[in-house]
């Protein structure tokens, strides 16, 4: 493999930001964190108009292509946001065991934006707005409530007055974000409790010669459970000659995205077949599902993003929750009214999220059977609307029809003695 960096990734360090030095200086809403749910957030103020001062605090000292944002289009994001999508594929694999069910739908297709085109195209927005801005290489070093009222941030590049604080960062270490190596690999204090552990590396490649097809992403494919959890690919084709391929792992152990490097190196290799290809970016990550969120600290202080419930702990999807949460947090602000958290899920969807975290961590064997199940017993759109919070009433029993019998009865009898 040749690595090379090319693309959106030398365009985002060209834009400069409105702020270069905090100086004692006040604000209204004061964002720590500036990934998907700050410029999320960001967004639709600026959208909203919603007029609310708004300073962003990113530790990064620039913004790169470092993820790739998928879900399911329910029509839910509109104007800009709608012209990210990359790509749209109505067909989505599943294989395993031998086994292979393809979905199809012309409703809802599965959608995938660069992180690079967002961050872009928000950081345009907040160049142009009077009322959000945006500071990077700001690393946040502490916050503090005064007793009459109002926050005070000490950052490297100096301090932040405020009369409200919503923290976006990631309960866990740079580490697990990026593709930062580690060398230690215990499970961060933050984490402790998580179920499972969804860790993926992988490759956007460009190969020589035709290799892909760009109509049927590769959702959960050569499937396999061992020792560590269930493995599997995942792969969105963009052209026939540019994929995005990464390695998946579901896991109760703590990992880093770097020891899946020979795995996830193997499979870039098997699917561009003996044609060169070269790599023009990696990215991976931790998806802590089923994350144990910890109280907020009230009065004005909010936890956002993965901290603050954005992730839906059975799948690890995020995106769209994080721009429910942005609009409505938005919305509010604009009317005067405190920060909205992120929207607590409804009770039927999160004991069944609860109930398959459980399943998957204490039968990882039977995780592949799992997965299938669903993929054979669920039609496209039925499957779809599950995965992006959209079930209806009828829904809800295929779902569970659609699961392994043994596994769940064995579990949801545990559940209710306390075991």
């Amino acid at each position: 493999m040749t690595g090379v960096c090319i693309g959106i990734s030398m365009i985002l360090s060209t834009l400069p930001e409105q702020l270069a030095e905090l100086a004692g200086m006040h604000t209204d809403v004061a964002v720590v964190g500036g990934g998907s749910a700050g410029l999320a957030l960001a967004y639709h103020c600026i959208t909203d108009e919603a007029g609310v001062p708004v300073t962003i605090l990113e530790e990064r000292p620039k913004y790169e292509n470092d993820r790739t944002w998928c879900f399911w289009d329910f029509a839910e994001i509109t104007g800009e946001l709608q012209g990210l999508i990359r790509h749209r594929w109505h067909r989505w694999l599943f294989s395993g065991g031998g086994e292979h069910v393809i979905h199809h739908s012309h409703a809802h297709p599965y959608c995938a934006i660069a992180a690079g085109d967002f961050y872009q195209m928000v950081r345009q927005r907040i160049l142009a707005s009077d009322s959000v801005h945006l500071v990077t290489g700001c690393r946040v070093d502490a916050i503090t409530r005064y007793e009459n009222g109002g926050f005070v941030i000490q950052t490297e590049r100096g301090t932040l007055r405020c009369r409200r604080v919503i923290d976006t960062r990631p309960p866990y270490p740079e580490y697990l974000v990026g593709m930062t190596d580690a060398t230690a690999r215990q499970i961060p204090e933050k984490l402790a409790g998580t179920p499972i552990f969804q860790v993926f590396l992988g490759y956007e490649v460009e190969t020589e010669r035709p290799c892909f097809d760009p109509t049927t992403a590769w959702l959960m494919t050569d499937m396999k459970s061992d020792g560590d959890g269930l493995r599997f690919v995942y792969m969105l084709p963009y052209t026939k000659t540019s994929a995005l391929i990464e390695y998946t792992l579901f896991s109760t152990k703590f990992m880093v995205p770097v020891q899946l490097h020979d795995a996830c190196a193997q499979a870039v290799s098997e699917l561009c077949g003996t044609g060169g290809y070269t790599v023009v970016r990696r990215e991976g990550a931790v998806l802590p599902m089923g994350l144990l969120l910890k109280p907020g600290h009230g009065n004005h202080w909010l936890q956002a993003g993965i901290g603050g419930g954005a992730l839906r702990a059975s799948t690890g999807y995020a995106f769209i929750r994080t721009q429910r949460w942005a609009a409505a947090c938005a919305a509010a602000l604009g009317a005067g009214r405190p920060a909205l958290p992120h929207h607590e899920d409804g009770r039927i969807m999160h004991y069944l999220d609860q109930l398959f975290l459980d399943v998957l961590s204490v039968k990882p064997g039977r995780a592949r059977q799992m997965f299938m199940g669903m993929a054979q017993n669920l039609p496209a759109d039925c499957f779809a609307r599950f995965m992006m919070e959209q079930s209806t009433w009828r829904d809800y029993p295929r779902v569970i029809r659609a699961m392994p019998a043994q596994p769940f009865i064995t579990r949801f009898l545990a559940r209710l003695v306390g075991r």
